[in-house]
């Protein structure tokens, strides 16, 4: 009689140490998350693309575009690609991907686009008494100009990222700088000033021979 009630006890203990805890998920065998990333309107394949699962799971696109990621826990996953991998902002269609695991999510398929920023360079012409001078045209590269206001301001925007030229042009003036060559979006946010200096004309008299 006692060693039978000894044995009981001992097989609900057991039991109790090893049921599940309720509302715990259980542990599965590895399953896998892929896919692929293209670009925008193309079948590229879109490098370096950062994609996420959640819970810290994220992979890295390859040359060919193509992301894995392996998980352990059943349940629902959000597979999104987050970024680029030098911090590049995204435009993703479709934004996100929700799955299942298990069973494996494969060959899940995003296509991908750099979201470029609107950038803007300003900057101010003076004289050579530092007073504003209006009416400055003021170039940029070969395919924009604009004019100093009375506050001899002039601005550009939007820029395209990348170097550009910035020179001004005023008859009967010279500047300096005589150019500037900024990068954007590095030289966002800074002022692209000149100074104006008149320019000297020597006027010879005319000789009647």
């Amino acid at each position: 009689m006692l060693a039978s009630l000894l044995c009981w006890l001992l097989l609900v203990g057991v039991g109790a140490l090893t049921s599940p805890v309720v509302g715990q998920v259980a542990a599965t065998d590895p399953h896998r998350i892929n896919g692929r990333v293209t670009y925008a309107f193309s079948d590229e394949p879109f490098p370096n693309a950062v994609v996420s699962a959640g819970a810290g799971l994220t992979a890295t696109t390859d040359a060919e575009g193509l992301f894995e990621l392996t998980v352990t826990v059943a349940g629902a996953y959000t597979v999104e690609v987050i970024e680029a991998s030098d911090g590049g902002s995204l435009l993703v269609f479709p934004p996100a991907r929700t799955v299942l695991v298990p069973p494996e999510a494969l060959n899940l398929l995003f296509e991908a686009e750099r979201y470029v920023e609107d950038y803007g360079l300003r900057g101010r012409v003076y004289d050579a008494e530092g007073q504003p001078l209006r009416d400055v045209t003021v170039h940029l590269g070969e395919y924009a100009d604009a004019k100093t206001d009375a506050d001899g301001r002039y601005s550009f925007f939007p820029v395209t990222p990348g170097e550009h030229t910035l020179w001004p042009d005023l008859p009967g003036y010279q500047f300096a700088p005589s150019e500037r060559t900024v990068a954007v979006p590095e030289s966002v946010g800074g002022s692209q000033d000149f100074v104006a200096i008149p320019q000297h004309v020597l006027t010879l008299p005319m000789v009647m021979r």
